[in-house]
């Protein structure tokens, strides 16, 4: 296994919980702050698991709020929730 680098901690592409092994060929370092970030996020899928949810994403994205930029999507859902008799 690869050596500490401050600031950083190990990732594993095929996470343990999906049978990956702690080994160089399936460990990255990654910055702390965007490794919880990424485990947040996404739990513990793979990056191509990942890569499959984002598409959706986008397509569903698209589909709800149009061409609009995703902080505009966030600031019509924000209204959309401020109003009382809607909920989601």
């Amino acid at each position: 296994m690869k050596r500490q680098v401050k600031g950083y901690n190990y990732h594993h592409l095929r996470p343990r919980s999906q049978g990956g092994q702690s080994l160089d060929s399936n460990m990255c370092f990654i910055k702390i702050k965007k490794h919880e970030a990424l485990h947040r996020m996404f739990g513990n899928f793979t990056p191509k698991q990942i890569d499959s949810m984002l598409r959706n994403f986008e397509k569903d994205f698209k589909l709800v709020f149009g061409n609009v930029t995703f902080k505009e999507a966030a600031e019509i859902y924000q209204r959309l929730l401020e109003m009382k008799r809607w909920t989601p």
